[in-house]
């Protein structure tokens, strides 16, 4: 019996050293497959940043190359510019040297003034500028006058006209009130009134006919006495 547990227990540390090797070589493959899988992630991201350093290389100077480009042709417009300019300047500068000058001229006037109220020159121009100002404020100031005119005018004649309407819608309701009341006046001494003759010529100062008692038609209004 004891042989059999010692035996037992050489087959149980058998099986425990098996499974440490096992286990060890596991940890060894897993170790061995993360450094591989390492490296090689490690290669692909050193090739990436070559290509992309490559590629940020291209594009910079691609970018360098078009701002200098576009710098070099506005520096040659602006020294084109700058030269025209130059030209032009000279070219004025010259010409007040060997042109005005020798004219005794300034800023295409003469410039001594004796000579300009001897020739009259640039008086007769002001003076004819201003006639010609003068002439347009007049025709301006007619032009506003006549505007102004013709409105008032034309308030005047509305004006006219609405109390032309007012003065007979006025005179309208005065004769129709005194109509009213001389009606009114009427009938009530119609009312208080035996003698038929009498209420006949009453009705027809209103321009009333009277009817004919027990016919038919109407008789002519009696004249008023």
């Amino acid at each position: 019996r004891r042989q059999d547990r010692q035996k037992a227990f050489d087959e149980k540390q058998i099986e425990v050293c098996l499974m440490h090797e096992e286990w060890a070589e596991n940890k060894a493959k897993q170790h061995e497959d993360f450094m591989k899988h390492f490296n090689a992630a490690r290669d692909a991201q050193r090739n990436h940043m070559k290509d992309r350093s490559k590629s940020a290389a291209d594009i910079h100077k691609k970018a360098t190359d078009k701002w200098k480009s576009n710098h070099d042709r506005l520096m040659q417009e602006k020294g084109a510019n700058d030269a025209d300019l130059m030209a032009k300047l000279r070219a004025a500068e010259e010409k007040v040297e060997n042109e005005l000058k020798p004219m005794k001229l300034k800023c295409g006037g003469d410039v001594f003034s004796h000579l300009e109220v001897k020739d009259k020159t640039f008086g007769d121009l002001v003076a004819r500028r201003k006639l010609e100002l003068q002439r347009a404020q007049d025709a301006r100031t007619q032009a506003l006058l006549l505007k102004v005119a013709e409105r008032k005018a034309r308030d005047d004649a509305k004006e006219s006209s609405y109390q032309e309407v007012h003065k007979k819608r006025v005179e309208a309701a005065k004769d129709l009130l005194r109509y009213s009341n001389e009606a009114s006046a009427i009938f009530l001494k119609i009312k208080s009134e035996p003698n038929e003759d009498r209420i006949r010529t009453a009705m027809g100062t209103l321009g009333f006919k009277m009817p004919k008692v027990g016919g038919k038609g109407e008789e002519e209004p009696a004249e008023s006495s």
